[in-house]
Order: C-alpha cells, then structure tokens, then sequence
C-alpha cells in the first residue's frame, strides 16, 4: 500500500473486487467478505473456493477476524463504551 493513504479504501474495495471477481455469493463491504448461502454444505464449499482463491493470490486473512454468529463489535470496543462512567451533573452530562 502507498504511504498516500487517502485512497487506501478505495484501493483495498477494487483489489478485493478482483480478487473475487465471478463469485456471485461473495460480496466485499469495506474489510468485510459477506458469503451469501442457501445451506451449510454450500456455505463451507463456497468458503473452501474463496480460501483456496485467496492463497492462489497470496492473500492473508486474520483467523482471529472470523465470527460464527455474523458480524460483531469487538469486545474492546464495546467495553470502551458500557464501562465509561456515568456522568453524576448535568455539567457533565
């Protein structure tokens, strides 16, 4: 990626655009990969297609990335929020 990161968005979408370039069940949304499936056979060949593309091309994924139940916050991220302390005047409020 170049040091000019204004476009690194722009850049990452039209890469992965490529990259699953033809996969009608596979849809980028910003760093995410969406795998649209009708039932679980499906699903896991679908998943073994794109993970077998993406070592073709040299592409890595982050196994800590990946959730079972859909997409979630991350827990430091939530924690950040429900732990941050009540403001006690309406000041702080």
């Amino acid at each position: 990626m170049p040091f000019d990161l204004r476009h690194a968005a722009q850049k990452y979408q039209s890469f992965m655009d490529m990259v699953l370039h033809g996969l009608e069940f596979a849809y980028v949304h910003i760093d995410d990969v969406l795998v649209a499936s009708s039932d679980e056979v499906k699903h896991k060949n679908q998943l073994t297609h794109i993970f077998d593309r993406f070592k073709n091309l040299g592409v890595f994924i982050n196994p800590d990335k990946f959730v079972e139940n859909g997409i979630q916050p991350l827990e430091s991220k939530v924690s950040a929020v429900t732990d941050f302390p009540l403001p006690h005047s309406q000041r702080k409020l």
